[in-house]
């Protein structure tokens, strides 16, 4: 299947709106914004969005993937990168969002590429939706003794990450965007937009995601140590 250049053009805009709470957190963390400010809706939409369309993009052409676990693990290995980068910085990032997508990718190539299906009605993305919402709420308010349950949602008292998106809420915006991902065929043909031609200035992000990504944090980081730590 020919590439969907919509789908980069969203993944570019997913970048941009995680490159601008990033840049809000590192404002946050050299005290030019306070807590409230980083907790205010509009942050919590950056994150949301970024996230959230992070999510549903990649379930949404994994199937398109020539190697689903091949590029599941190494988004999974670029996600123990940052962990190990941020430790070192003195910060803690527990299964992140590449922790998440690659164990998703991983979970796709094993279970549904080797052989299984998932259910092709309407009621699978509102069941996802369902257990997001409930599984969310779990993350919030509920709390376990042991360590072991933190990629799926169950976290310890003295919980700590910078980034934290477990397979439980998280990963039923993965398992969504894989619903859709299996209309595409069908909708490419009828929705022009999805034919479309874009240039290459608008989806040159969403086609580099993964390095951009990886590299926009530590420049965000060291443009503020720049201006107000020197």
């Amino acid at each position: 299947m020919k590439r969907i250049e919509v789908l980069d053009v969203w993944r570019s805009l997913a970048i941009l709106l995680m490159a601008a709470y990033h840049f809000l957190y590192d404002l946050y963390l050299f005290g030019v914004i306070s807590y409230e400010q980083m907790s205010h809706p509009l942050a919590f939409s950056l994150r949301l969005g970024a996230v959230g369309s992070f999510m549903l993009i990649s379930g949404m052409v994994v199937r398109f993937s020539k190697n689903s676990l091949c590029r599941g693990a190494i988004v999974f290995c670029c996600g123990m990168l940052v962990t190990l980068v941020m430790h070192f910085m003195g910060m803690a990032v527990q299964f992140g969002v590449l922790h998440n997508l690659g164990t998703m990718m991983i979970l796709y190539s094993l279970f549904i590429r080797a052989g299984g299906r998932l259910p092709k009605g309407i009621w699978f993305p509102i069941v996802c939706a369902g257990i997001f919402v409930i599984t969310y709420y779990i993350n919030q308010n509920v709390f376990v003794e042991t360590k072991l349950l933190v990629p799926f949602g169950l976290i310890y008292e003295e919980f700590y990450s910078a980034d934290y998106y477990p397979l439980l809420p998280w990963g039923m915006l993965f398992a969504i965007g894989v619903w859709f991902g299996g209309k595409l065929d069908f909708w490419r043909e009828r929705v022009p937009l999805l034919q479309r031609k874009i240039r290459p200035m608008y989806t040159f992000m969403g086609r580099h995601s993964l390095i951009i990504y990886l590299a926009h944090q530590p420049v965000l980081y060291g443009i503020c140590w720049l201006i107000w730590e020197r």
